[in-house]
C-alpha cells in the first residue's frame, strides 16, 4: 500500500502515474513509529509520493499489517502530510545536474 492524499492506496495507479510522468517513487522500510513519521515528513517536504514498507521480519514486531496500516494512517491524519491540491511530483534530475 502507498500513501496518496491522506490515505493508503494501491500502488498500481500511483506507479502507472509515475511511469507516465517519468519520475521515481521511493520505497522505504520503516523500523518503528518515529522512523515512519520521519519518512512521511521528508516525503511531504519534497512533495513526493512514497511507498512505506516493512521487512517481513519486522511485521510481527510492529504488530502486524493492520497495526502498521493504522499507524501510518494515524500519522497522516494527525499531521495532514499530504494535500492533493499541493501535490506535484518533482521531475527526475540526473546526478550532477543542477
Amino acid at each position: 500500500m502507498t500513501l496518496a492524499a491522506t490515505k493508503l492506496v494501491s500502488m498500481k495507479e500511483m506507479l502507472l502515474k509515475a511511469k507516465a510522468g517519468k519520475y521515481a517513487v521511493a520505497q522505504i522500510n520503516i523500523n518503528n513509529f518515529q522512523w515512519a513519521e520521519a519518512i512521511l515528513e521528508a516525503a511531504q517536504e519534497e512533495q513526493s509520493p512514497i511507498i512505506v514498507a516493512s521487512s517481513d521480519r519486522l511485521v510481527d514486531y510492529l504488530g502486524g499489517f493492520k497495526t502498521i496500516a493504522t499507524m501510518i494512517n494515524s500519522i497522516v491524519e494527525h499531521k495532514k502530510y499530504y494535500r492533493s491540491s499541493r501535490f506535484t511530483p518533482r521531475p527526475w534530475k540526473q546526478c550532477g545536474s543542477m
